[in-house]
């Protein structure tokens, strides 16, 4: 994860504020839409049971509910 400041763009009526960027690999065959590929270099979804680290597996699935 990274977090860094991303300045106000009155273009998007946006205010300056800080971006998370989450690197995690997940795969689907659902369509997950348009990325913002100026900004996302991949994508894609994995089922929870395949996340080796324990750690981050008991994270997602705290988040997650």
């Amino acid at each position: 994860m990274d977090v860094h400041p991303i300045d106000a763009n009155p273009a998007k009526d946006e205010p300056a504020h800080q971006h998370f960027d989450f690197r995690f690999l997940f795969h689907t065959t659902a369509d997950i839409g348009e990325l913002q590929t100026e900004e996302v270099s991949d994508a894609a979804w994995r089922e929870i049971d395949s996340i080796s680290d324990e750690c981050l597996r008991r994270w997602i699935s705290q988040a997650l509910g």
